[in-house]
């Protein structure tokens, strides 16, 4: 393989799978076979890209290609792949990628490297790598000027400003590759800087519980984080209701027990007025009528109140990235809950199909399920691309999917496309 190798002036693209480890403890079976087929998406990425997988270490991918633009077009393709892979896990696949272009040499002892002598392009593609997030895709800077004419018109650069790096004295310029059919949002990068350029501002959270040492710890927290701020408190549901009016926040935290109006009831109510807002159940309950109680009334996420500090603040940027959570134990639950509910019920005929959907999502639904992406879906309605996105979210969360592939899933299911 190492005569195959480019070298000189190399582009390198480094993957691996975003919380692979959490995946591996609650789903190790079906993690294999996951993986089986997370591996075939990216080897026909690289490889039909004219690039060299050249190092393969569990869940992370090293490859080289001889041009930026082949690289790019790699990760492209292996990321829209990943996210409309009906993945059968607790939560999908999601790999970050990153991607540098420098000087490399082979050489022969290939052991550690794959091939290529240690060098500081390595270490810095592999840093690049280290600060993104699931679903992300970074460049370097001279990976972006490489390629910045040689985009598709769909495809556009973002500038992430300077960034510290671990272990490294001169700071890198950072870029995220933006596509339609992939998120754009993502947390701050991982980087020992957080640059005010930054793709997310701070994400803005009321916490709806009443219990108020619950309210200070959570506050103490959250306020910790150099990407999420508090930004009110509520002890009931009615004074969460208006404090959602009142700040206009990201993501809310909402405990189900309340006096007065409980937290299913004020979700319900909140989100008739903000609909795009993101919702997360925070509560000691854990039978399966609150989870489908809370996803009923539109709430993106829930998890338990005894949950790890990480799992709750990894809750809120997913959310508050426009995606939706659960958490393992819960989403397992769910799982099963809808397959014996499809296993003992008939497909509902397409055209009575997802009453709760308009005329307009369940057209873009049945074009989503047909394999249309964003643009294609945008042509043919003959809407703007901003409304199609507007109408995915509201399916997510009218359906209570998690991701694209899901709602396919569900609309093929119900006989649409």
């Amino acid at each position: 393989m190492k005569s195959d190798l480019p070298s000189g002036t190399v582009t390198f693209l480094f993957t691996d799978i975003e919380s692979s480890t959490k995946l591996w403890e609650i789903a190790p079976e079906k993690m294999k076979i996951a993986l089986q087929r997370h591996h075939a998406i990216l080897h026909i990425a690289i490889e039909s890209n004219d690039g060299v997988a050249f190092q393969i270490i569990g869940d992370a991918f090293c490859a080289a290609f001889w041009t930026a633009p082949s690289a790019v077009s790699a990760a492209l393709d292996a990321q829209q792949h990943l996210y409309a892979e009906p993945w059968d896990l607790p939560f999908p696949i999601r790999a970050r990628m990153g991607i540098y272009t420098g000087l490399a040499e082979l050489t022969s002892n290939d052991s550690l490297t794959g091939g290529y002598a240690s060098s500081r392009t390595l270490n810095r593609v592999a840093r690049i790598l280290s600060i993104g997030h699931g679903g992300q895709i970074l460049l370097s800077t001279t990976t972006a000027d490489l390629v910045r004419d040689h985009l598709p018109s769909s495809v556009s650069l973002h500038d992430l400003s300077e960034h510290h790096l671990k272990d490294l004295t001169r700071t890198e310029h950072v870029y995220q590759l933006i596509h339609p059919d992939l998120p754009a949002n993502f947390p701050p990068l991982r980087s020992l800087n957080i640059p005010q350029g930054n793709l997310m501002k701070k994400i803005r959270v009321l916490i709806a519980d009443d219990h108020a040492l619950f309210r200070e710890g959570l506050r103490a927290l959250l306020n910790a984080m150099s990407d999420i701020e508090v930004v009110g408190e509520a002890s009931d549901g009615e004074a969460a209701m208006a404090q959602a009016e009142a700040t206009q926040p990201d993501v809310i935290l909402m405990d189900i027990n309340m006096p007065g109006i409980n937290g299913i009831e004020a979700t319900r109510h909140i989100l008739s007025e903000h609909p795009n807002l993101g919702i997360i159940m925070v509560t000691m309950l854990e039978d399966d009528g609150s989870v489908f109680a809370a996803m009923k009334a539109g709430a993106r996420g829930y998890v338990l109140k005894g949950a790890h500090h990480e799992d709750i603040l990894q809750a809120i940027r997913t959310v508050a990235g426009g995606q939706a959570v659960f958490g393992p134990a819960i989403a397992a639950r769910m799982m099963t809950f809808f397959q014996n509910l499809n296993a003992a019920s008939k497909p509902a005929a397409p055209t009575d199909a997802f009453p709760q959907l308009t005329d307009r999502e369940r057209e873009v639904l049945q074009l989503m399920s047909q394999g249309a992406n964003n643009k294609n879906i945008a042509e043919k309605l003959v809407i703007s691309g901003k409304t199609v996105r507007n109408h995915i979210t509201n399916i997510f969360s009218k359906l209570q999917v998690a991701d694209r592939a899901q709602a396919v899933l569900r609309a093929r299911d119900a006989g649409l496309g």
